[in-house]
């Protein structure tokens, strides 16, 4: 299972060995346990990809045959790929954002999706080199000014 994890200073992304639906009834048990509101709903999520990355050719076929539309791909522009994940979205009820309205307040929670090993494997990767990639031309941004 891959976990999104978003909070106001960005996006973690992890692989646990667990099914979505051990994770989501462990999260609702603590929940209860701690007197939190927790909400899960069907939903998905989107991160960026450096697209220049040696592998992205692999995720983008991989993306044409996945079932079910777990995964898809837009290219953003020359240098980004979006990537949308289905799978459930869990926050704290006071975090929920109805998807008709727009919320000026930025949304926490996380997405759990249920992928092969090897394209939740592959998917971090990307995100890590597209995050060191961006890190490294950050620096050299700042260096060169």
């Amino acid at each position: 299972m891959l976990k999104l994890t978003y909070t106001e200073s960005g996006l973690r992304m992890e692989r646990l060995d667990q099914s979505v639906e051990a994770f989501i009834a462990q999260r609702v048990l603590l929940g209860l346990r701690t007197g939190t509101s927790v909400t899960a709903q069907p939903s998905t999520a989107s991160f960026l990809l450096v697209t220049r990355l040696p592998e992205m050719v692999e995720l983008s076929a991989i993306a044409t045959r996945c079932e079910h539309r777990r995964l898809s791909l837009s290219v953003g522009d020359a240098t980004f790929t979006e990537v949308c994940l289905a799978g459930c979205w869990l926050t704290n009820s006071g975090n929920l954002t109805d998807s008709r309205t727009v919320s000026r307040q930025p949304v926490e929670g996380l997405l759990v999706a249920e992928l092969s090993p090897m394209l939740e494997r592959l998917l971090i990767r990307l995100w890590q080199s597209s995050n060191q990639l961006l890190q490294r031309q950050s620096v050299n941004f700042h260096q060169a000014s």
